[in-house]
């Protein structure tokens, strides 16, 4: 059997990928900082059994002695980590998203070069000509746009890590993924298990491309079974605005409410956190529709149910307490 190994285990696209990979028949490896993670997923997923055959290597990628177990061995490497922590410093997220990607390519072809690689990307790296990373500018950037910035990054280390080395890459281009499994949501993730506590009566201007983990998920298997080397496929979601998410959201909760659509300048005007900052409200504000998002509301709609069914039963938040305090990080 293959072995795969998976970054980024305990994050949404991860978590939904093991067991996917276990039920396809690959033998799996994840690497994660905190096994805790793996183990309260195991209690969470309805594939529990699928993580009793998973190895795990603790330890976070950045360091050396990790990345060299991790790679041993292994005939698929599905890079899904992206470290979505925006209250953490700049120079850490571009450890972790940039450095620590090439740095786990470089590992992986000391041991082979026959070991293909899927790399999960963002839809918003398409055509993009983002400024090559200027460390003098590092504290300088909104923590919002350097989530953006440091994927548009990490892919192009991972195109020169490649070609220097002979690895064989696909890249899988993901718009905004929603789903079950989600252990640590990023603030529009964290809007369906929201409307549970609480009507959403608001929702911010603008709108993007959102798209079930599952679909995601049956890509990046797609691209092992149909393997064509420096493929890059966009994978299409739905195109929607906010206020509709919001409004679905709310259905789901069982209420019929459609929120009040905010003006910009009011959001700005509360824009004070940490995250929750004036470019955070651009970044929202702008409609972000992608060409892909070719799928109806109705198959986003889907997702959305089962990712609240999720919520509802295995809520990774004790409670509403816990919800507030969680949320905060972002504000």
């Amino acid at each position: 059997m293959p072995l795969a190994l998976v970054t980024g285990a305990t994050g949404l696209l991860g978590a939904n990928l093991i067991p996917a990979l276990i039920t396809a028949g690959c033998r799996v490896r994840a690497v994660t900082r905190q096994r805790l993670h793996l183990d309260r997923l195991k209690t969470l997923a309805k594939e529990s059994s699928c993580f009793e055959h998973l190895e795990v290597i603790e330890g976070d990628i950045r360091h050396s002695t990790v990345r060299e177990l991790a790679v041993y061995g292994v005939d698929y490497l599905f890079h899904a980590l992206h470290s979505h922590e925006y209250w953490l410093p700049n120079s850490v997220i571009y450890d972790v998203n940039v450095t620590a990607t090439a740095a786990l390519l470089w590992a992986l072809s000391k041991t082979t070069v026959t070991a293909r690689v899927i790399f999960t990307s963002s839809t918003s790296t398409i055509g993009a000509t983002y400024s090559p990373f200027d460390p003098s500018s590092l504290d300088t950037i909104p923590r919002r746009r350097f989530s953006t910035l440091s994927k548009y990054w990490a892919e192009k280390q991972v195109e020169l890590t490649a070609d220097r080395t002979n690895l064989e890459v696909a890249y899988l281009h993901c718009p905004y993924i929603i789903g079950p499994m989600d252990l640590r949501p990023t603030p529009l993730r964290l809007v369906i298990p929201a409307a549970q506590y609480f009507p959403l009566v608001v929702a911010p201007p603008g709108g993007g491309t959102i798209v079930g983990v599952e679909k995601v998920v049956q890509r990046h298997l797609h691209a092992v079974d149909d393997w064509k080397p420096g493929r890059r496929e966009v994978i299409r979601g739905t195109n929607i605005s906010y206020a509709d998410y919001f409004a679905l959201a709310n259905r789901l909760a069982g209420r019929r409410l459609r929120p009040i659509k905010l003006n910009a300048w009011i959001l700005k005007s509360i824009a004070a956190g940490s995250v929750f900052d004036r470019c955070f409200v651009d970044y929202m504000s702008s409609c972000r529709y992608s060409e892909t998002g070719s799928l109806s509301v109705g198959e986003l709609e889907a997702s959305m149910e089962m990712t609240a069914e999720w919520f509802q039963t295995h809520t990774p938040f004790g409670g509403f307490r816990e919800f507030l305090r969680y949320s905060k990080r972002f504000f």
